[in-house]
């Protein structure tokens, strides 16, 4: 069985605007983006080639992955540039007070 659990894992100062921030969470690796007043988080792994999508561009609500232009939404994860192309997992991502916190599935013991 599986339960979600908020982590901190940055602060919003820590995160560049329009840019990534790579974080690592157990095995778990991700990339997180802040758009204004607002962050997303996904998998930092294109399924492509396995480029660090935090190395990417944000422009239009999307991540460019920065090996071969392969675009992201930062919303559902899903390829606009290939759309057989498989998603990039994405996790709920809030701000409290500065913090960033995103919910990570933790198996339950």
């Amino acid at each position: 069985m599986t339960e979600a659990l908020w982590t901190k894992i940055a602060t919003l100062a820590d995160i560049p605007d329009d840019e990534g921030l790579e974080v690592q969470i157990g095995q778990v690796e991700l990339a997180l983006f802040r758009v204004g007043e607002k962050v997303y988080c996904v998998e930092n792994s294109c399924p492509h080639r396995g480029a660090s999508l935090a190395e990417g561009r944000v422009q239009e609500g999307e991540v460019i992955c920065p090996w071969h232009g392969w675009r992201f939404s930062l919303e559902n994860g899903a390829c606009s540039s290939l759309p057989s192309s498989e998603p990039v997992a994405c996790f709920q991502a809030r701000i409290e007070n500065e913090d960033v916190l995103v919910q990570i599935p933790h198996q339950k013991q």
